[in-house]
């Protein structure tokens, strides 16, 4: 047998060659995911800046308590809008329960701001007004009241007439109840009767003291001189006293 040819044959026993495996692209696919991205500006149920539904939920559920809140000062609103409405027709308002049982003023906006005082523009009016300016005279004072203190003026109006009272308390209607007072002034009055305004009180700010009474002096065309009206504190002390007719 000739040997060139057995060195030309292949064999059967070699080990064939393994062809390369081919990678696959370097290609990144996008991968599905139910978590929210705590960056993404929609949240869930698409609401704005949300990382869950819980968050949703507690943006959603105070809407319904501000929603019953409107619909009340809604309410306050009309009364008060009723009440300013008879102010040109006040003599021959006689049935006061009409008038609203509490002024109170808007709600103030919130500020990082220092506080500086709570005098607002109108009350500084009072107070720099030179026909008022021998009007505030106590005839006992306790103490000194301190700024941030809280009190109330205390009066009784039972002995005017019932056109004088209606201007007295729409007066106040218009002036506190647009916040001219600022936000930590509101009144109230306590009667059972048609005919009168009952107890008012007046609550104000220990700062407010002397501002709040002259406010009281000119709503009432000067008849609360001799009311001898008090500020009582938050303890019931009288702290002022001014003079009264007897």
């Amino acid at each position: 047998m000739d040997s060139s040819a057995d060195q030309s044959t292949p064999s059967l026993n070699r080990t064939p060659t393994k062809a390369p495996k081919l990678q696959p692209a370097n290609r990144t696919e996008p991968k599905a995911s139910i978590q929210p991205d705590k960056g993404s500006e929609l949240g869930p149920l698409g609401s704005p800046q949300s990382t869950n539904s819980l968050d949703f939920v507690r943006r959603i559920r105070p809407a319904k308590t501000f929603q019953a809140q409107d619909a009340e000062k809604s309410v306050e609103a009309q009364k008060a809008k009723k009440a300013a409405e008879t102010v040109e027709n006040a003599e021959k308002y006689q049935d006061l329960s009409e008038l609203p049982i509490d002024i109170r003023p808007p709600e103030p906006n919130s500020t990082a701001t220092k506080f500086i005082t709570h005098v607002t523009s109108s009350l500084d009016l009072l107070v720099r007004n030179e026909q008022l300016s021998d009007i505030y005279k106590p005839v006992n004072v306790a103490r000194r009241p301190r700024l941030l203190e809280r009190g109330h003026w205390l009066m009784v109006s039972d002995g005017w007439p019932p056109k004088l009272q209606c201007q007295f308390w729409l007066f106040l209607v218009n002036f506190v109840g647009q916040g001219k007072a600022g936000w930590g002034v509101w009144c109230r009055r306590e009667t059972q009767s048609s005919s009168d305004l009952g107890t008012v009180k007046v609550y104000c700010w220990g700062e407010l003291v002397r501002h709040i009474y002259l406010l009281l002096y000119v709503a009432s065309n000067s008849k609360v001189k001799k009311l001898g009206l008090k500020w009582v504190d938050a303890e019931g002390k009288v702290v002022v006293e001014m003079q009264s007719a007897s």
